[in-house]
């Protein structure tokens, strides 16, 4: 296990290892969303955020669990977003109807635009996402970093989930609860 300790308002991180996971911010005022770590323990990510006046400023920082080390970061545009840690150190960042893909070293490996629905498998290997435009399904293997299935669904989804298995998809379009196959051939 170990604990991230934010110290003040400064962007200063110490990973501490302990018997015990617990997140610490001292400054209310600031944390937003502090500590997330990968489902297989490999990388803990940081998300906050800092207003001057009216501009906000997101940032995120990756370290390495093991290490402690800092494996990327940046800073997004005014608006809300969430972290997402995946496995072997891949992780996300969404806000603002965008989603993008990033590999354990920080390099974008994946845009989208218009998401307006997203889920995961229990293990965080599939992650399901759909764009509100065009009502394209994308199912993306979150350790090859790569998109698995792409389809257009009928209708928009309102709720997602993922089957254990990895199989299946379970939504709610409109007043219909729907069972789909991963690749969308198969729908109940």
């Amino acid at each position: 296990d170990l604990s991230v300790q934010r110290e003040g308002s400064t962007r200063a991180v110490r990973i501490i290892r302990s018997r015990t996971s617990r997140v610490v911010c001292d400054d209310t005022d600031h944390c937003v969303n502090i500590a997330r770590l990968a489902s297989d323990g490999s990388a803990v990510g940081l998300l906050d955020a800092t207003r001057n006046g009216s501009a906000r400023e997101t940032w995120w920082e990756i370290y390495d669990a093991r290490s402690g080390r800092l494996r990327a970061q940046g800073t997004l545009p005014d608006g809300y977003h969430s972290l997402r840690m995946l496995p072997n150190g891949a992780f996300a960042v969404a806000g603002e109807n965008t989603f993008t893909l990033y590999d354990a070293r920080g390099r974008q490996r994946l845009a989208l635009a218009d998401v307006s629905t997203t889920a995961s498998s229990s293990d965080d290997r599939l992650l399901v996402l759909q764009t509100y435009t065009d009502r394209v399904v994308h199912v993306i293997d979150t350790v090859a970093l790569l998109e698995r299935e792409t389809w257009t669904a009928p209708d928009a989804f309102t709720l997602v989930r993922v089957s254990p298995d990895g199989l299946r998809i379970v939504t709610r379009q409109e007043a219909t609860a729907m069972i789909t196959s991963i690749d969308g051939s198969t729908q109940q």
